[in-house]
């Protein structure tokens, strides 16, 4: 549905209203639009500018006597046309200090991504970790952990270590292991796992049977373990309590952070760069008070992920573009680094 055409006056008034509920999240009057957006116009100009605003579907009147408040329409135009804020120095400093540390394994750096994500936007945050599937692979071991257990552990480029259990029907010796451990880092290191299983099929037949099956269980695992969609990081789950004021939408925010797929579905798919969701992009209906902003993030060459945080309809999106820009930046040069 197009939206209506604002003109000049009525761009400023909407802008401004639109702030001012951000910041303070009451029903705005006229007398406060007049004094913040600068106007040289009467209170009832601004009076009859606000019941056309409402009129076409950019402002709602909660009560008769009370200020209007933005629709979704009304945010959805403000969001497109906002800019990133200015970060102040010290939250600049804190996220450059973050990613200043070395040694943390890819999903604990993910982990503490999202709990600093969510510590400084004050919004609950979800991060969503890089697919294993299109990831080349940087290391591949295989240990000897029983006389039929042999566990599997793969690193990628970006730095994800995953370990697997392999539980065959027929023991196998340290020698067999061995063998099989050259032939999968082989097969593997540089390559994909699809390009793997191809490799692995031109070779096989120069392999002793007890190695061969070997290297087929543990291609299948990683296959297995590769096929599994991103693993999912959920930050700040208590804060939806101080967020939103409506107790049913503080439930309805704590059952999708509790529902991972739903939380997937909405971040690991959306298009690169900076996104925003809200209301029926989301899927959600009955006007529910949501919001999701969105930043992409590269891990390894053709792969990467998403940081988001959910917050109400009027959160502040100028400080949070530019907070899960700055985060996204700094976690793809500490992945490539």
């Amino acid at each position: 549905m197009e939206r209506p055409v604002l003109d000049d006056r009525k761009t400023i008034i909407l802008s401004a209203l639109v702030e001012e509920y951000i910041r303070d999240g009451d029903a705005i009057s006229s007398s406060t639009v007049l004094e913040l957006s600068g106007l040289s116009v009467s209170a009832a100009t601004i009076r009859n500018e606000l019941a056309a605003l409402e009129r076409d579907g950019w402002l709602d009147q909660p009560h008769t006597s009370a200020g209007r408040i933005p629709t979704e329409q009304a945010f959805r135009w403000y969001v497109d046309q906002a800019k990133p804020g200015l970060l102040r120095v010290g939250t600049r400093r804190t996220i450059h200090e973050f990613f200043g540390a070395r040694g943390l394994e890819l999903g604990r750096l993910l982990k503490a991504t999202g709990e600093l994500v969510a510590d400084v936007t004050r919004y609950p945050a979800v991060v969503i970790g890089p697919a294993l599937l299109d990831a080349r692979i940087r290391g591949a071991n295989l240990v000897r952990m029983g006389d039929s257990i042999v566990m599997l552990v793969l690193v990628s480029d970006a730095g994800k270590v995953t370990q697997d259990l392999i539980h065959l029907e027929y023991p196998v010796s340290d020698a067999h292991v061995d063998a099989a451990e050259v032939e999968v880092a082989h097969t593997l290191i540089g390559f994909d796992v699809s390009d793997g299983r191809r490799r692995f099929v031109d070779r096989r037949a120069s392999l002793a049977p007890a190695v061969d099956r070997l290297v087929e269980a543990a291609i299948l695992a990683a296959e297995r373990r590769s096929a599994v969609v991103r693993d999912i990081y959920i930050s700040g789950a208590s804060r939806p309590a101080s967020i939103w004021e409506d107790l049913a939408s503080v439930h309805r925010v704590l059952e999708l952070l509790e529902r991972e797929a739903t939380m997937l579905s909405l971040l690991a798919s959306v298009e690169p760069g900076t996104v925003i969701q809200m209301g029926t992009d989301l899927g959600v209906s009955g006007g529910f008070d949501l919001a999701v902003v969105s930043s992409s993030y590269e891990a390894g060459e053709n792969n990467g992920g998403t940081i988001g945080v959910l917050g109400p309809l009027r959160m502040d999106y100028r400080r949070t573009i530019s907070v899960l820009e700055e985060v996204s930046e700094s976690l793809a040069g500490y992945l490539s680094s």
